[in-house]
């Protein structure tokens, strides 16, 4: 089995003002994953201030004041019920999953709920999000270099990424860094690296049978094509 020594893997010290990460309100009722979300209220909270009835400071959100972040109840919640398993989770690792643009964040939603989607058979439907912001501070191993860790994106075998994620958490790291469509992402193994969190806004992403194919801002109240990676 090829093995990654995280030593040859270069520390980053981020310190981001914004990192973004959706959260699942509503998924079909009869999905596998129907545990993971159904915060329907605060969905409707959120559209409510957002939509165009009820426009609120010019469709701008006031976001929840920060608290100690490390024992939020929101954060202790995410990290002891982590998404499900893919490139970078081994499902017994607590963790979170930020990307530092919300394209960033919707492409590695995508690869994740995509498969199980696909795995149960799910017919065209839209499943909503809500996007919560946090900063983000520590310094973590940086695999975004995909000619120098090759193996940590391969899409036929996920062993050498998520032993990277493992060997990381012992390590004393905050976490690691990965390249994602539209951005870089950050897989967080240390709760006290996010140091302030809010909820922003809320999304929709529509499921045509095999692919996500656009989202839509309740905010801004606009579609966008999602581009399915090849």
């Amino acid at each position: 089995m090829v093995k990654l020594d995280i030593r040859s893997i270069p520390d980053s010290f981020l310190k981001w003002p914004a990192a973004y990460r959706l959260k699942p309100a509503r998924v079909p009722a009869d999905h596998a994953l129907k545990g993971y979300g159904e915060d329907e209220a605060a969905l409707d909270e959120l559209i409510g201030l957002t939509a165009p009835t009820g426009r609120w400071r010019d469709g701008k959100i006031a976001l929840e004041q920060g608290t100690e972040i490390g024992t939020a109840p929101e954060i202790l919640e995410g990290f002891a019920n982590p998404y499900p398993e893919w490139r970078f989770n081994p499902r017994s690792l607590p963790h979170m999953v930020v990307g530092d643009t919300i394209e960033a964040a919707v492409a590695f939603i995508s690869e994740i709920y995509e498969a199980f989607l696909r795995d149960t058979n799910q017919p065209p439907c839209r499943m909503n999000f809500l996007l919560e912001r946090y900063t983000l501070e520590g310094s973590f191993k940086d695999v975004t270099d995909k000619e120098v860790f090759p193996a940590c994106y391969s899409t036929a075998d996920h062993s050498v990424s998520q032993q990277v994620a493992v060997d990381v958490a012992a390590s004393g790291n905050a976490g690691l860094l990965y390249e994602e469509e539209g951005g870089t992402v950050a897989v967080v193994t240390q709760a006290k690296a996010l140091k302030w969190h809010g909820q922003e806004r809320a999304v929709a992403l529509d499921w045509d049978g095999t692919h996500f194919t656009r989202m839509f801002d309740y905010r801004g109240l606009y579609w966008r094509d999602i581009v399915t990676k090849k």
